[in-house]
């Protein structure tokens, strides 16, 4: 048995068992997600000042940005944030009555990254690795949750199990193993539970770069931050209690844009406000829709539609599509939503950025932008391979 799960049967009172280890995901998706998302709530109105009735045609923009020297200087960095996860064990605890249950343990590597851009060249801004493992809270025998959690990442640090990676930083966290709160039955939903625990801290990564990046005054109004996929963030609640945390929360957001290759298209309204995929379906080369509003808990945000490809290549009509985010980040966005030229100059700004290309790279190739194609093959290059990391285990 590995000395990390020694330390963890140690720590915790459990029994490992040395189970089959494997990665819990796949990374080859497609870019539809027929899902709900339940958490995006949709606001009444517009939230741009000039929508279009139905279509806006960037051909012709995006056209002549590509013959001005310095156009790809709008979009300037580029954020990526991914993990790698596997159960690489399963636990066992007493509970009531003397029965014993037995849960998986879950391990991961996370990587963010930022690169920037300058006269066509691509650098590296930020770079961020952590490790993660994820326990069932029952591995807590002192009930002291967070104090115990929190003890025992710094013990596995100490111990320099993952120093030879090169990892300077990572934590251990605890699942719900209560029923409501693993959405299902069986192994699965808590497999399904730890890895959205170590995808919660990768989105904390991404958040603290992008406040890292805009202290450090890289953002403004002629060099905006493209973050691949939504800026679904929340407020903290200690953010929530305070209006200048709040604040200063939005401010770190006004240059940056989210650019999903996935998304729901039933979630999709048409310019008379009805849910209508096929209003999306239809959207041509090179157009976009009107921009909507839409809110994530305390947070409002502009959400529009750019077709980047044509539909000769794709395999779906939904192919060559990217989903843009912008944060609404003061009292007169959120009144009269943001301004369509500065809508317009970003989607042609996409547009163009999709050469060159990456065909059969994966399943979403036609929703990349080559930018950040490349910016996510950095982040993962930096991963330690699947053989090695399991082998600690």
């Amino acid at each position: 048995m590995s000395k990390i799960l020694k330390l963890l049967e140690q720590e915790t009172g459990g029994k490992c068992y040395r189970a089959y280890k494997y990665n819990v995901e796949s990374e080859s998706r497609h870019p539809i997600d027929y899902g709900e998302d339940k958490a995006m709530q949709f606001q009444h109105g517009h939230a741009e000042t000039k929508p279009p009735e139905r279509y806006r045609d960037l051909r012709e923009q995006s056209r002549h940005m590509q013959q001005i020297e310095g156009n790809d200087e709008t979009l300037c960095y580029f954020l990526d944030g991914s993990r790698h996860v596997y159960k690489v064990d399963d636990i066992a605890f007493r509970v009531s009555k003397g029965r014993t249950a037995v849960y998986p343990i879950l391990a991961g590597q996370i990587g963010v990254g930022c690169c920037g851009r300058k006269n066509r060249r691509m650098y590296k801004t930020i770079l961020r690795r952590e490790w993660a493992i994820a326990l069932p809270e029952l591995a807590d025998k002192d009930g002291h949750k967070d104090v115990f959690f929190s003890a025992l990442g710094k013990k596995m640090k100490q111990n320099n199990f993952f120093s030879r990676f090169g990892w300077e930083d990572g934590r251990v966290m605890s699942y719900s193993v209560k029923q409501e709160a693993s959405q299902g039955k069986g192994r699965d939903s808590f497999e399904a539970r730890g890895t959205a625990l170590i995808q919660m801290r990768m989105m904390e990564m991404e958040r603290e770069s992008v406040a890292d990046l805009a202290r450090r005054k890289l953002l403004d109004q002629d060099h905006y931050l493209v973050k691949d996929g939504p800026l679904d963030y929340r407020l903290s609640s200690s953010e929530r209690r305070n209006d200048k945390s709040q604040a200063a929360f939005r401010r770190n957001y006004n240059f940056v844009i989210g650019v999903s290759k996935q998304f729901n298209p039933h979630l999709v309204k048409n310019e008379k406000g009805k849910e209508s995929p096929g209003f999306l379906a239809d959207l041509p080369p090179f157009h976009r829709t009107a921009v909507a509003r839409h809110s994530y808990g305390e947070l409002e945000f502009a959400v529009w539609y750019v077709r980047i490809r044509s539909l000769r290549l794709m395999a779906t009509p939904f192919d060559g599509i990217v989903k843009v985010e912008k944060m609404l980040v003061n009292e007169r966005e959120k009144a009269q939503g943001i301004q369509t030229e500065e809508v317009d100059h970003l989607s042609s700004c996409l547009i163009n950025e999709r050469r060159p290309t990456c065909y059969g790279s994966d399943a979403r190739w036609g929703n990349h932008i080559y930018p950040v194609f490349l910016t996510e093959s950095y982040v993962k290059s930096q991963y330690v391979s699947e053989e090695s990391f399991l082998q600690l285990f």
